[in-house]
């Protein structure tokens, strides 16, 4: 419901990337919602028979190269892909509309940036990076839920707001 209502408050005010932006984000989210949900139930299974180091290191390596390769290599790279360019059209599409706070969008297109960091010492420094991509979203999010009406403060409906009746 989040994502459909952000994109549903900037309809009149979005461009043609902005919706291109909710596709890709849309598909981005649905992605890694898909991909746990796999490893829900394949980790289980691939891990039920492991009684030694051996056979663990064997399992885990598999695991670890699936993303790698063909299909997983492809799966992840396109989301990834997804990802960053409807992240980069969330921020832009957002700062164009102008309905809601510029602060999430702006955040939306600082993220990208911090892939280019090095992050020595910080372990799994990717999944770090991952979950804040999902920050503006959340902030926008809150901003949806608790910000007062905007008919009661936006120009022209205040000052008819005002009027007697």
């Amino acid at each position: 419901m989040g994502l459909p209502g952000l994109y549903l408050r900037h309809a009149g005010s979005l461009r043609w990337w902005g919706w291109i932006s909710f596709v890709l984000v849309f598909a981005t989210i649905l992605s890694e919602t898909l991909h746990s949900v796999l490893q829900i139930f394949d980790y289980p299974v691939l891990f039920k028979d492991i009684t030694d180091e051996a056979a663990l290191k064997k399992v885990s390596d598999h695991v670890m190269e699936v993303p790698t390769t063909q299909p997983g290599g492809t799966l992840m790279r396109s989301t990834f892909m997804m990802f960053l360019g409807g992240y980069a059209l969330l921020g832009l599409s957002m700062l164009q509309a102008r309905t809601l706070s510029r602060w999430p969008a702006l955040t939306a297109l600082a993220f990208p940036l911090l892939m280019l960091v090095p992050m020595d010492g910080v372990p799994h420094q990717f999944m770090v990076i991952f979950n804040l991509f999902y920050l503006p979203i959340l902030w926008y999010g809150a901003i949806l839920a608790f910000e007062p009406d905007f008919s009661r403060t936006s120009g022209t409906a205040a000052a008819s707001s005002a009027l007697p009746s």
